[in-house]
């Protein structure tokens, strides 16, 4: 895992981003533009999180994955809206919803103490078959 984090997470962090099923890039100026609707985050610690000192910083890599799926666990009634009026909005947010159930599966396994053998294996199991689903259709 600690090898894989800074991985996902550098190609968040670039222009090039990450690309879904439904087309969207997921890059920095993407996630720029979302996480600073959280709470906890303001344009500096977005700045940190985005465009960390040392590419490798894998507490960084945790700590921005972690505010990928709090974002998008925050999202969901804007989400589930069907006649939202914003389409490009909810596009945007159903790739990153997408992108939380990839971050999700691999990062609470080596994370959530309390979560059984079998539950551990189910998120990897769901990683896996998410990374499968994703490089299948690009």
């Amino acid at each position: 895992m600690i090898g894989l984090n800074p991985g996902i997470c550098t190609l968040l962090q670039s222009l090039a981003g990450v690309m879904l099923n439904n087309g969207r890039i997921i890059n920095s100026m993407m996630l720029t533009r979302y996480l600073i609707w959280l709470p906890a985050f303001n344009e500096v610690a977005i700045t940190k999180l985005l465009y960390p000192d040392n590419p490798q910083d894998v507490p960084c890599a945790v700590e921005l994955m972690l505010a990928i799926i709090e974002f998008s666990n925050s999202q969901c009634s804007i989400i589930n809206n069907l006649f939202a009026p914003d389409v490009d909005t909810c596009v945007d947010l159903q790739s990153i919803a997408l992108l939380s159930a990839l971050l999700e599966s691999i990062l609470l396994p080596f994370t959530d103490v309390s979560l059984s053998l079998f539950e551990q294996f189910m998120l990897l199991s769901q990683y896996s078959h998410l990374t499968f689903a994703f490089f299948h259709a690009h």
